[in-house]
């Protein structure tokens, strides 16, 4: 069973030499350069090897200008996407945002809500929000509590294309599965044992799942 595209494997937390074996398996990857712990020559060679990664590095684990430019070089040496947080400022995401527009390059803009799922008009408001900036791709995450809250996240994508809309927690999970046969253009998932978000699926089971349904890309 081949792995479907709109399957995004984030990885995270292994050495150079697995994370190069990974990505040989993998049509779209999510490289969290956060939870890596690699040279830059070993990122030019990662990022040079693939033709779909998304570069990802949250804030905290370096200072600011170095995060800027550690995803300005990503994208300099391939990634086809690079995601941002909604939280940071303009001024910091302008040369990054910039430099991927001359590149043709592809901007996620990411919202994350760890403890609860906003009201409906409050995650238009954020998704519109997300676009107003610039993205090319949202992306919504947020904290499921109530069954209700599947309900919210899954209409944004009766309003918007180019979205990812996911619940995180185990609440969560069916929404990463709903998330492509809705419109979606890709879900995330995990290796086993290597989740990077709550309720994270591994790519084996988000495939069977499509496979029990009866989707296909």
């Amino acid at each position: 069973m081949s792995l479907p595209s709109n399957i995004c494997v984030s990885l995270a937390s292994m050495p150079f030499s697995e994370l190069m074996d990974a990505l040989q398996k993998y049509p779209l990857a999510e490289v969290r350069m956060d939870l890596l712990n690699l040279t830059n020559q070993q990122y030019k060679e990662v990022f040079a090897s693939h033709g779909a990664l998304i570069a990802t590095h949250r804030a905290g684990a370096i200072p600011e200008q170095e995060r800027e430019q550690q995803l300005i070089h990503a994208l300099n040496w391939g990634a086809a996407f690079v995601d941002l947080e909604m939280e940071t400022t303009p001024e910091w995401r302008l040369p990054i945002v910039n430099r991927a527009k001359e590149l043709n390059r592809r901007v996620i803009l990411s919202y994350h809500n760890y403890s609860s799922t906003p009201t409906c008009k409050e995650l238009y408001d954020i998704a519109d929000s997300l676009f107003d900036s610039g993205a090319d791709i949202a992306k919504i995450a947020c904290m499921v509590n109530l069954p209700s809250d599947n309900a919210k996240i899954l209409s944004l994508y009766a309003k918007y294309a180019n979205i990812v809309a996911i619940g995180m927690g185990q609440g969560g999970q069916i929404s990463r599965i709903a998330a492509p046969i809705l419109g979606a253009p890709f879900t995330f998932a995990a290796i086993a044992g290597k989740e990077t978000a709550p309720g994270q699926l591994t790519q084996e089971q988000l495939q069977e799942l499509f496979h029990l349904v009866g989707y296909k890309e």
